[in-house]
């Protein structure tokens, strides 16, 4: 029998793109950042995020790239989109993300709200460039191993568990996560 212990990535793309359409004002042109093609963290994100796009019809997905992951290809995307010309009133990054910050700057924009990751750069930048930057970060719970120990422990000990535990992303924000914010950056 298989049991599985993962991350919920359906909401973690739905409540990242619901604190993001909040703090925009439920109006104005998104950028989607995509994973990888194909793989289910991406699907499901992917999933979530037009969850969260059906309530509000204001938003306007203005481009939809793939970014691989790749925190280079991450930001040299952003940079083309800004200075395409297109106007960009939120990002919504699926965790390559401390470039696109860095993307604004080099093209001289201003910044707008932005959703990340957890990552260590992102969570440095949020915290440094508060209030200048609105961005959330989405965590995808590093706490995934033990849980999956811990199922395997009450397993062995011939208790009984679900077939599939899903752990769910919290989303940080400046100031009201200041703390968490901290504490898991090192």
């Amino acid at each position: 029998q298989a049991y599985n212990v993962t991350n919920d990535q359906v909401a973690y793309g739905r409540l990242g793109a619901e604190w993001l359409f909040k703090k925009m004002g439920g109006k104005g042109n998104v950028v989607e950042m995509r994973g990888i093609a194909g793989v289910p963290a991406d699907t499901d994100r992917h999933t979530g995020f037009q969850q969260a796009l059906k309530k509000y019809p204001n938003i306007k997905v203005v481009k939809s790239v793939f970014m691989n992951w790749d925190f280079a290809t991450s930001g040299k995307q952003m940079l083309d989109i800004l200075n395409s010309g297109t106007q960009v009133d939120g990002v919504w990054n699926s965790g390559a993300d401390y470039t696109v910050i860095r993307a604004f700057k080099t093209a001289g924009k201003p910044l707008v709200p932005i959703v990340g990751a957890d990552n260590n750069e992102f969570l440095h930048q949020m915290i440094a460039q508060y209030p200048k930057l609105q961005a959330a970060a989405v965590t995808n719970p590093a706490t995934i191993g033990g849980a999956g120990a811990a199922v395997a422990i009450k397993l062995l000990q011939g208790k009984q568990v679900p077939k599939w535990v899903k752990l769910t992303p919290l989303v940080w924000s400046m100031p009201k996560d200041k703390k968490s914010i901290q504490a898991n950056y090192s």
